[in-house]
């Protein structure tokens, strides 16, 4: 799965099933495609992800889903939390 942020615009509030070792993969919304810059011939751009607290994610790559994409890896990082959701990103780059 090669992602671009023309790719996944239209997936914002959707949600992706991130695949964890033990129990059922762990549902984390699309909240953002945020485009950084463009460099070198490559797109930097960042997913902003919630999901629920009581099932964390630990920062590393995990194997992801989506209904519209099919799966590929994903590097996603914990960035925070409030009263009802933890945050997360996953820093991309593509050609273009």
């Amino acid at each position: 799965m090669i992602l671009t942020p023309e790719l996944l615009r239209p997936l914002e509030a959707t949600d992706f099933a991130f695949e964890v070792a033990e129990g059922a993969p762990v549902a984390l919304r699309l909240d953002t495609v945020a485009e950084a810059r463009r460099e070198q011939g490559f797109r930097q751009f960042s997913l902003h992800f919630s999901g629920p607290l009581n099932t964390p994610l630990m920062q590393g790559t995990y194997l992801i889903s989506h209904p519209q994409l099919g799966e590929g890896p994903l590097f996603l990082v914990p960035t925070g939390k409030d009263n009802e959701q933890m945050f997360y990103e996953a820093a991309c780059s593509c050609q273009g």
